[in-house]
């Protein structure tokens, strides 16, 4: 099975202090119509709204909805859907599906909203250094995460853990066990 390679059709380039959007010249003839235009809005919007991602990485992510770049562009929800979909950008970070600026985000104790993506980022980091013998539980990442500053039910740990790939506590010591 040979490996698909994912061209960006859009590319977000740094340029000074400024955020330059351009089509990848490879693929810009199949970008046609209302799609080229609504597909550089939405670039120039992410712009807009992700300029802490591309500055300064991934806890800089802001959660992120269709509404608010259908109202940043003048344009429909299901519009701002349509170009998005199967299209994927280039940043100064790397390559992304455009969809995926797109998620919710959780409260901290301070009342700040952080990305979804960056919380899935730190269990993931939480999950991969623990001893797989003593696998930590879903409840004690939670409260971790409220130790950090984090409101986050179980349940959403355990939504986003699965999201992951990453398998349950109990699972995770199962492995970690010598078989007999």
């Amino acid at each position: 099975m040979r490996a698909r390679t994912i061209l960006p059709d859009v590319i977000i380039e740094r340029v000074g202090n400024d955020y330059v959007v351009h089509f990848n010249a490879g693929i810009a003839r199949f970008v046609v119509g209302w799609i080229s235009q609504s597909l550089r809005r939405v670039a120039q919007s992410l712009v807009h709204f992700q300029r802490g991602f591309l500055d300064q990485g991934l806890p800089f992510l802001r959660p992120l909805t269709l509404g608010e770049v259908a109202a940043d562009i003048d344009m429909h929800e299901s519009s701002v859907c349509r170009a998005i979909m199967n299209r994927y950008v280039q940043t100064p970070r790397g390559l992304f599906a455009l969809k995926s600026f797109f998620h919710s985000g959780l409260e901290t104790t301070k009342g700040a909203i952080v990305s979804s993506v960056w919380v899935k980022e730190v269990i993931r980091g939480m999950l991969e250094t623990e001893e797989p013998a003593a696998a930590v539980s879903d409840q004690n990442v939670a409260q971790a995460l409220h130790g950090h500053g984090l409101t986050i039910a179980r349940r959403t740990v355990a939504k986003y853990r699965r999201d992951l790939g990453i398998p349950s506590s109990y699972q995770r010591r199962r492995r970690a066990r010598p078989s007999i």
